[in-house]
């Protein structure tokens, strides 16, 4: 009866039906052994596993037949993810993330980076955002865990090799974006800016072309997905700290490697070359966010 009772409350859709079937009790204490035998190790509360259960059942259909169809190991493990559960997600890590990461990036046609395909799906599928569970509570337990996770893979790898293609499309074409906000308050800054944006756009991009796969990925999770050093690093398993470093070095990197483009490409003396700089960093982040998000497009 606790089982009925930790259950019923939370379904949605057929909840009559279910309540008056003989198999309900039966049906349920099954379920339980079933995800319980399947991960051992996981300190699951059966309510709250009963709960994840109910509140998936599909709309229509005969909800009894869809309570048998669950897989009961599957949704287990996806609902101890949901709750953020440091055990599971280490499970699931080397038992189905790992695993579809490597099979997606050797697909026909689709990108051959495993690491971002791996750091991409953790951040769509396991980081919570604001005021949303994990894309992982999205999984209803009525097809192969596995399956699911491939077709989601599959859309990442996919969504990562266009905004590799859409950004090689821009770094080809002129005009580079405007960068510059705000106006300079110099005259001479003021002719710098009007004059060089083009040339400090193109530096620019050929910067953050030039950055590893990891430095990219980071700078898009924060500017463009707006998540903070603390769930990046959930992502990658590191500490805030660790991110928050990774963030300074990438954004000191950029600066001194576009200045360095524009000292060879312009005839410039360094003061006006600094000074080109100086107006670039007061507007990094926005500088930052509209090239990703235009290279994302």
């Amino acid at each position: 009866m606790a089982s009925r009772e930790s259950f019923l409350p939370h379904v949605r859709h057929g909840r009559e039906a279910l309540a008056a079937a003989p198999a309900l009790d039966g049906l349920l204490a099954d379920l339980l052994v079933a995800g319980q035998a399947a991960w051992p190790d996981l300190a699951l509360p059966p309510e709250a596993f009963l709960r994840h259960v109910a509140e998936r059942l599909p709309p229509d259909g005969d909800p009894v037949e869809a309570l048998r169809a669950v897989l009961a190991g599957d949704l287990y493990l996806a609902c101890a993810c949901t709750t953020g559960d440091a055990a599971a997600l280490q499970l699931f890590e080397k038992q189905f993330l790992a695993p579809v990461a490597e099979y997606v990036s050797r697909a026909d046609a689709l990108p051959a980076f495993t690491d971002d395909v791996k750091q991409a799906l953790r951040a769509r599928l396991l980081v919570a955002g604001e005021a949303a569970l994990p894309k992982i509570a999205g999984y209803s337990g009525q097809g192969p865990l596995a399956a699911w996770l491939r077709m989601t893979a599959t859309r990442v790898a996919i969504d990562l090799r266009n905004a590799e293609r859409a950004h090689q499309r821009r770094d080809a074409a002129a005009p580079a974006p405007l960068l510059f906000a705000a106006p300079a308050a110099d005259p001479e800054l003021a002719y710098l800016r009007a004059r060089y944006t083009p040339e400090l756009g193109t530096a620019f991009r050929t910067t953050l072309a030039a950055l590893s796969p990891r430095e990219r990925t980071v700078l898009r999770l924060h500017f463009l997905e707006a998540m903070n050093a603390e769930a990046i690093g959930k992502v990658y398993r590191v500490s805030t700290r660790t991110v928050q470093r990774w963030l300074e070095r990438t954004r000191g990197r950029i600066l001194r490697e576009t200045r360095r483009l524009l000292a060879e490409r312009l005839d410039l003396s360094a003061t006006q070359i600094d000074g080109l700089i100086t107006l670039f960093h007061s507007q990094f982040d926005i500088s930052v966010f509209t090239v990703l998000q235009g290279a994302d497009e």
